[in-house]
This record gives C-alpha cells, structure tokens and sequence, in this order.
C-alpha cells in the first residue's frame, strides 16, 4: 500500500515532532505536526484512544508513511508534552512558574483525554501545593517561608494563585479552588484587579471571580476581629478559669489586644493574624502569661483556622469539604503526605 502524505495546497506542510518512533503504528496530526506512537500505549492510556481505535473503520483510512493517522486539533506543543507525559513520565516540581505552567499544561490534556492514572498523580501533587486539608496548612505556609524568592517573581510555589484557579476550572476540579482563592483574597487588591492578566504569567479573571474574592476579604475580615474580641471575652474570664497570676496575666492580655487593634487594619491573612497573635502573647512581651491563661487562648488559633477552613468551600458557593474532595484524594493524605514539596517524579512507562 502506497503512503497518501498528499495534502491540500491551502493546508500547511506536516513535520515530523517528537516523538517519532519508527516502529510506532499510528501517526497524530495536530496543524501541521506529526507525532508517530503506539496505539497500545495510547489506548492503555487514554480512555478517549481506547474508545478511537476500538471503533471498526468502515473506510479507507488517511495514511501516512503508510501508517494510520488521527488528525486532532490540539496545539502541538500541548500534544507533544502529553504525549511525553505518556511515555516518560512527569517531574512534578515547584521551582518557577514554568514548572507550574507546564503541569498545567499535562494536565489539561490528561483531563482532555482521560488518562486516569497520570491525571490523578498530577492532583495528588497539585494538592501538596495547594492543600485541601486544613492539617497540611501549616507544612504550606513553613515551606512558602523556607523557599528563596527573588524579588521581581511569586512567592513559593512560584505562580500566581489565579492559574491555579483557571486551571481547576479547565479540569473540572472544584476541590482545588478553595485555597486558590484564599491565597487570591489575601493579596493587595493592586495584583488583583489593576495588575494585567491573561498573560502566561496571570490567569484571567471574571467579574465573579471578583465578586468571590471581594465576598472572601470581607469575611476574613470579620474572623479576624471575632479572634480579637475572643482575646478580650478570655482576658475577661482569667478569673473564673484559673488564672495563676492576675495582674501579670491581664497586663500580657492587655499588650495582646493593643498589638491585635494595631495589625488588624492591616491583617489580609487571617490564618497569619491567628497565628501572630498567638507567637505574641508567648514570645513578644516582657510580662509572659501564666500557663493556665497561655493553655486556654493557645487553642484559639487552632479553632479560628478550622472554623475558617471549614467555612470556605460554602463561602464560594461550593460543597463542603467531606463532599467536595473526591475519596481517592481523602484517603491518599498519609500518602500524599510523603512527597517532597519540591519535586516529585512520575513514570509513565508501565
């Protein structure tokens, strides 16, 4: 049988991409861009491949170089790097936002083409690096801490909180848009709405997504200053919980709560305005409270985080957590828990 590589004179030369394997059977024919693969690599795979070539053609198939083609309309950098993906494996990494962008890009196409199991490893990282676990929170912001950032890019890891929220859209993954838009919410309003976006380096932001990340501050807003008149309702009730030490203690409260009055105005972070107030009270007076007083306010971080935490997935119109976060992404945490925040490599040879 003759090769047919013939094509319209108004249709662009095909190329040959990578990658090319000589002994591949099928060739996929994306504007111009050949790439020859493996049928059984594809179909293994790719439920969308499985399904194509399980279908009897019932006419002369296109041919070239005397093998079966698939013309898709993919971008052929996007075909080329799932089709690496497929056949090599994925470094999942946070070191720029070219890490990040090229996740992305794998990602869409898994989602795309069903390639389950290479699917589900890219959101189980993209999950160590955008939590949906309220436990993986601090490990999130210790390593954001720990990580050198260079003064014209993001913090770790590395890329605008927006392409995280683009991207869940695209790959219908509603669980990783919580935390997405937190991290949007507490930025200055300047990266959010007067910086341009839509450009590799910014995701493109709709008029609800503005509404969510305003309705987001305004909320924060509101769980900061309940942290602050727990302060004041504790320091109030020092003496009916076993206070050790009353005067000392209600000067320690009293430098607490003048120090929250001043960071409130400028707290965008509640998690962060949780936190401080608590390194404050131990660490950040002369006049250190008791240990009874210390115990009892201790635990407020932690129950303004949860509460925070748990209210977000609602606050975005969204379903709870529980419901939200699919179960092989539940039941994987002590797994996922494993891998290195920086780097983290799939093979996708079988």
């Amino acid at each position: 049988m003759e090769s047919t590589n013939e094509h319209p004179k108004d249709q662009p030369e095909i190329t040959k991409g990578e990658p090319w394997f000589e002994d591949g059977n099928v060739v996929l024919i994306s504007k111009g861009t050949a790439f020859c693969v493996h049928k059984s690599q594809l179909a293994n795979r790719s439920e969308v491949f499985k399904d194509l070539f399980s279908v009897p053609h019932t006419h002369s198939p296109k041919l070239f170089e005397n093998r079966d083609v698939v013309e898709l309309r993919d971008e052929p950098d996007d075909l080329r790097s799932f089709l690496v993906a497929l056949y090599d494996g994925i470094a999942l990494r946070s070191r720029n936002l070219s890490d990040f962008l090229a996740i992305a890009q794998v990602a869409r196409m898994t989602h795309k083409y069903m390639s389950q199991s290479l699917h589900q490893t890219i959101l189980r990282y993209l999950i160590t690096i955008n939590p949906v676990h309220d436990e993986r929170l601090d490990d999130w912001h210790g390593c954001q801490k720990s990580h050198w950032r260079a003064c014209d890019v993001e913090p770790w890891p590395y890329f605008h909180p927006s392409l995280m929220i683009s991207l869940a859209k695209d790959i219908e993954a509603e669980f990783l848009l919580p935390f997405a838009y937190y991290r949007m919410a507490i930025r200055p309003a300047r990266d959010n709405f007067v910086l341009a976006v839509d450009t590799p380096a910014r995701g493109q932001l709709s008029k609800s997504d503005m509404v969510q990340i305003i309705f987001l501050q305004e909320m924060f807003r509101i769980k900061a200053a309940g942290c602050l008149d727990d302060a004041k309702a504790i320091d109030q009730a020092r003496g009916s919980q076993g206070c050790q030490n009353t005067l000392q203690c209600h000067a320690a409260f009293k430098a607490l709560i003048v120090y929250m009055q001043d960071e409130l105005p400028r707290a965008r972070d509640p998690l962060s305005f949780f936190r401080d107030a608590l390194w404050y009270l131990r660490d950040g007076i002369h006049d250190q409270a008791c240990r009874i007083c210390l115990g009892i306010y201790g635990m407020e971080p932690d129950y303004h985080q949860r509460e925070l935490w748990n209210a977000l997935p609602n606050a975005l119109g969204l379903l709870d957590w529980k419901e939200l976060v699919p179960a092989e992404y539940c039941t994987s945490k002590c797994w996922i828990a494993n891998i290195k925040y920086d780097t983290f490599e799939f093979s996708g040879r079988p």
